[in-house]
């Protein structure tokens, strides 16, 4: 289905009340993803952070879950992401000193890729510095459907502030 068909279905579904499919549709919109990786040391990982300049990321390690914007270096993260809303770092800690980055740029219109935006609650503990986590799910083209790719953090919000 072409991405013009199912906006179009949207569109006609949100004037239906969700009658012809039960459920509310999302926004598809077009843009092409860059995916990159590469496997660095700790402080290659710190350098890396520190050149995105994030507006917002969170951090997990051993002992919690934090929302922050750099990597503390008494800790060692197991699992983190950091945005600048245009690129995305997502970082797993392999073994050792060896973390697992990629890297997530947002490029111009691509007939193959498009998005929708998901909100994800957030556990009880961080609600003090945001109520949910906003994820674009990303959707590739293949054999004339529509399938999941990867999603990207793009930050943290309040309940219906999007």
């Amino acid at each position: 289905m072409s991405l013009t068909a199912f906006n179009t279905l949207r569109d006609n579904h949100q004037q239906d009340s969700n009658k012809t499919t039960g459920v509310a549709l999302p926004v598809l919109k077009q843009a092409r993803l860059n995916l990159s990786r590469a496997c660095v040391s700790k402080a290659e990982l710190s350098a890396l952070v520190s050149q995105l300049n994030p507006t917002e990321g969170w951090v997990m390690n051993t002992g919690e879950t934090t929302i922050c914007r750099q990597l503390d270096q008494s800790v060692t993260p197991l699992e983190a992401e950091f945005t600048d809303t245009k690129t995305t770092l997502h970082i797993k800690h392999l073994q050792g000193d060896t973390y697992q980055v990629l890297t997530f740029k947002v490029d111009s219109s691509a007939d193959d890729m498009c998005y929708y935006e998901q909100d994800v609650l957030v556990r009880d503990n961080l609600k003090q510095s945001a109520q949910v986590a906003t994820y674009r799910v990303w959707l590739q083209q293949q054999e004339h459907a529509w399938q999941p790719f990867c999603q990207q953090f793009i930050g943290f919000n309040t309940v219906g502030t999007r």
